[in-house]
C-alpha cells in the first residue's frame, strides 16, 4: 500500500489587519507551520489612495507607518515565542495588489488569513494550483 505523500509547504504568505479574525489565521498559520516545518511571512499593507482629491500630510502617513509597524513588531514576537521562524513586512499600496506582489516575491505555497465571520480561514494555493482559493476546514494539529 503506497503511502500518501503531504503537500510540500515550505512558506506561508499571512496578510494581516490587526483584527480578530487575522490573529485567528496567524494562530492557524502556526500550527501549519510547525506541522510542515515552512516559515512564515507576515505582511501589513497600508492602503494608498489608486486616484485622491485629497493627500493626506506626510506627517499622517509617518504617524500610520510607526503604529502599524509598532503593531507588526507585537505579532512577529508572538509567533516567533511560538518558535516558528517568521518574518514582517509593513507596505504600501493597494493590498490585492501588494499581497499578490509579495507572494511571488517569497514564493509562497500559501496565502491565509481568514474572512470576517466565516468561521473557517480562506487558503489560496500557489504552485500545483496557482491562484486557487477555497475554504480550508477547521483542523487539529498536534503541537
Amino acid at each position: 500500500m503506497r503511502r500518501k505523500r503531504s503537500p510540500a509547504i515550505s512558506t506561508i504568505l499571512i496578510p494581516t489587519d490587526f483584527s480578530d479574525n487575522s490573529d485567528r489565521a496567524i494562530s492557524y498559520a502556526t500550527l501549519l507551520a510547525k506541522r510542515f516545518d515552512a516559515k512564515i511571512e507576515l505582511i501589513y499593507v497600508i492602503e494608498t489612495m489608486a486616484v485622491s482629491e485629497f493627500v493626506p500630510p506626510e506627517s499622517l502617513y509617518k504617524v500610520l507607518r510607526e503604529s502599524s509597524r509598532t503593531m507588526l513588531d507585537g505579532v512577529l514576537e508572538k509567533v516567533r515565542k511560538k518558535g516558528v521562524g517568521v518574518r514582517s513586512r509593513l507596505l504600501e499600496g493597494l493590498p490585492y495588489d501588494e499581497i499578490v506582489k509579495m507572494a511571488r516575491r517569497v514564493h509562497a505555497d500559501i496565502i491565509l488569513w481568514e474572512r470576517m465571520g466565516a468561521g473557517a480561514c480562506t487558503v489560496s494555493l500557489w504552485g500545483a494550483l496557482p491562484n486557487t482559493s477555497f475554504d480550508w476546514p477547521r483542523a487539529r494539529f498536534s503541537q
